[in-house]
């Protein structure tokens, strides 16, 4: 049985995430997955959105150096709670790092917000299964 994804136009901010340079990690079971976890990596910053759910979705964005941590990050420039539509709009609309006004002063993101805590992905959930995205769109035909 496949599940569905809600609410539907899920499947199209997935489609662009994937189409947009991010990798999704699918964490738990891939029948039964904990949450995906999409990550892209851009020279100096890393974009990661935590899917829990149709209303618990997480993005952020984080500095890419030593203490980067796509599962838990502790520090970001930008971050988003909220539904998977609202989270991955952000994200999509969020500025290209060298843009003018990026985020980049960083700061901790809130973690007593809901349960469990935002943007983490404990090790007993992670059972990773990686999917990249093909190296090249395929011609059409």
């Amino acid at each position: 049985m496949q599940r569905r994804i809600d609410p539907p136009e899920t499947v199209e901010r997935l489609r662009w995430a994937s189409l947009n340079g991010f990798t999704t990690h699918i964490v738990g079971a891939p029948h039964d997955p904990e949450a995906l976890v999409l990550v892209r990596f851009w020279p100096g910053f890393i974009d990661v959105a935590h899917l829990r759910g149709a209303d618990r979705t997480e993005a952020a964005r984080l500095p890419r150096d030593e203490r980067a941590n796509i599962w838990r990050p502790e520090h970001v420039t930008w971050h988003y709670y909220g539904s998977v539509l609202d989270a991955l709009n952000a994200l999509q609309y969020l500025p290209h790092p060298d843009a003018d006004g990026a985020p980049h002063d960083g700061y901790r993101p809130p973690r007593d917000v809901a349960a469990p805590e935002p943007l983490t992905v404990t090790d007993a959930e992670r059972s990773t299964v990686i999917v990249r995205p093909p190296a090249r769109r395929p011609k059409g035909g």
